[in-house]
């Protein structure tokens, strides 16, 4: 499963960097400032998410997990992409 979880995060920064580098190519900037914006919407979205299926202690678990996560990925990939094009910030 970890194996899994990898792999698709591997996918999605891939994914998300290639349209980070659109953006820029298209509209100029920092190449990180698409990828803020959107873990600033993911964590706003994720924070009304819920889990019907789920009892409602397992929901609001399964939903802070998820927020949690998907929040580390989006500020690796920052971190990622600021590395690679030498921003360094603080």
């Amino acid at each position: 499963m970890e194996t899994r979880i990898a792999a698709v995060e591997y996918l999605v920064k891939q994914l998300l960097w290639m349209q980070a580098e659109d953006h820029v190519r298209e509209h100029g900037g920092d190449a990180a400032e698409p990828i803020s914006a959107l873990r600033q919407d993911a964590a706003a979205s994720l924070q009304r998410a819920t889990f019907p299926s789920l009892d409602p202690a397992s929901s609001d678990h399964v939903s802070a997990l998820t927020t949690e996560h998907v929040d580390r990925v989006l500020a690796e990939l920052i971190e990622e992409i600021q590395k690679a094009s030498g921003i360094q910030r603080t």
